[in-house]
């Protein structure tokens, strides 16, 4: 209802040095001695416009760290000076974000869309049934090989759900005695 998606998690391995890794969404993951972890929860997405939110409320959110001076502003319409809302500056402000068009009633978020261009829901549908049922290591093997086709060759995407299905549980067995092969 005009609240926007929320922040994005995060997991990197041996953030800062040169054997840094972004690992992204991980089922499982195997660490050596000495690596580090580093992950960031993602964030809940808003409710109701934010030039909606109490201007005290969001003075109390960049008083605890949640919000910073210049998302106060920007994002919420509230100005802060010396620790203080100013109240008619917010206002002007707010009156000049103000628009007269309906919310959305859900935003997904910039990310969230890019990724469903890539990977449609059915797309989504039918890997999830391809790896119902595998160990969690080898699901994010195989998610990633599968993914991977797919951005290799994206005209895979034009092709019937049936077929689509097929080329994909052909590409999942190629990967996984390909990997079964290489562990003997």
């Amino acid at each position: 209802m005009g609240g926007e998606a929320g922040g994005l998690g995060s997991c990197t391995r041996d953030p800062g040095t040169n054997r840094e890794q972004v690992i992204g969404k991980i089922d499982m993951l195997k660490l050596e001695r000495g690596d580090v972890v580093y992950v960031t929860s993602p964030g809940g997405g808003g409710f109701g416009e934010a030039t909606h939110r109490l201007p005290a409320r969001v003075l109390d959110d960049v008083a605890n760290g949640f919000v910073t001076l210049a998302e106060a502003k920007d994002v919420y319409g509230v100005v802060i000076e010396d620790a203080a809302v100013d109240e008619p500056r917010t206002q002007q402000m707010r009156e000049a974000k103000a628009t007269d068009t309906a919310p959305e009633p859900f935003v997904f978020g910039a990310e969230r869309l890019q990724y469903e261009a890539t990977f449609p829901p059915i797309v989504q549908d039918i890997v999830a049934e391809l790896l119902a049922g595998r160990a969690p290591a080898v699901r994010q093997y195989a998610r990633g090989n599968l993914y991977g086709l797919i951005e290799r060759d994206p005209t895979i995407l034009q092709t019937a759900p049936d077929a689509l299905r097929d080329i994909l549980a052909a590409e999942l067995n190629r990967v996984l005695a390909t990997g079964a092969a290489a562990m003997a």
